[in-house]
Formats: structure tokens, sequence, C-alpha cells
């Protein structure tokens, strides 16, 4: 009966293979957040840095 065997290997792979889905989409989905807010708060900070350059220099 190897061919049980082989059938419950391949069943368990698949559950597990299924359970790594999930848990990657759900690190995925975590951390593009964390990322997006990080870019945020850089896109901000440059804007402005770049308005006060830009004021400095007209008042100069």
């Amino acid at each position: 009966m190897p061919e049980v065997g082989a059938c419950w290997s391949m069943r368990q792979y698949a559950l597990t293979h299924a359970d790594l889905t999930i848990k990657l989409k759900e690190l995925e989905s975590k951390y593009d957040l964390q990322f997006k807010d990080i870019y945020e708060a850089l896109d901000y900070l440059l804007r402005t840095d770049k308005q006060k350059v830009l004021l400095s220099k007209g008042n100069a």
C-alpha cells in the first residue's frame, strides 16, 4: 500500500503549502502597509525640505 502513503504525503504537502501561502499573503499585506507609511513620511519630509529651500532662495 505505498500508494496510500504517497497520497497521504501529497495531501499533507498540499495542506502545508496552502498554509504557507496564506501566511505569506498575510505578511505581504502587513509589510506593504508599513512600507507605505514609511514612503508617505519620507515624501512628506522631502516636500517640506524642498519648500524650505525654495523659500530661502526666494528671500536671498
